[in-house]
């Protein structure tokens, strides 16, 4: 039976191979050059330190907009996430102007079945870029983002750590 610590391991073990460079050169050709930077209205500049203060916002969809989302994904031919991070990256290019804008998500990390019995933090940031028009149709975005989606799922063991320290974004 496997423990964290084998997994830790095995996953130390697969960073240099052959596969994880590949997804590594995934990761920079996808994110490579010039990062766009969301500044959103409201925003106020980070700390100089850290003071781990927040807030949060409860909210509901009711179920009859769930059903309308639900049906979108449908005729989309997408998923409801992907549906919903459309809609989240529409709001992103409206708020800011920005048309090129990346969103990050996590994934479980436990895509090896060795994996999936084990207690332990396995999760990973992947990272979505979608390029945004006016005249591009909310069809044709929501199948760039679940071919986006998709692509990035293939390459979700690359470290966003790694990641982050190889891009060095502002």
């Amino acid at each position: 039976r496997m423990h964290y610590r084998d997994c830790a391991a095995l996953m130390d073990a697969e960073a240099a191979s052959e596969p994880m460079r590949k997804q590594e050169t995934y990761w920079l050709e996808k994110l490579g050059g010039v990062l766009p930077e969301l500044r959103l209205p409201g925003a106020f500049p980070r700390p100089a330190g850290d003071s781990f203060t927040g807030a949060h916002v409860h909210t509901r969809i009711e179920p009859e907009e769930t059903r309308k989302l639900r049906a979108l994904a449908k005729a989309t031919g997408t998923s409801l996430f992907t549906v919903l991070m459309s809609v989240y990256k529409i709001l992103l290019h409206r708020l800011t102007g920005v048309e090129d804008v990346l969103v990050g998500t996590i994934v479980s990390g436990r895509n090896k079945p060795e994996f999936e019995d084990i207690v332990g933090m396995f999760v990973n940031t992947i990272v979505l870029r979608s390029r945004l028009r006016p005249d591009l149709a909310f069809q044709d975005l929501a199948k760039s983002v679940r071919k986006t989606t998709l692509e990035a799922l293939q390459h979700q063991d690359y470290p966003f750590e790694s990641l982050v320290e190889k891009l060095a974004p502002r």
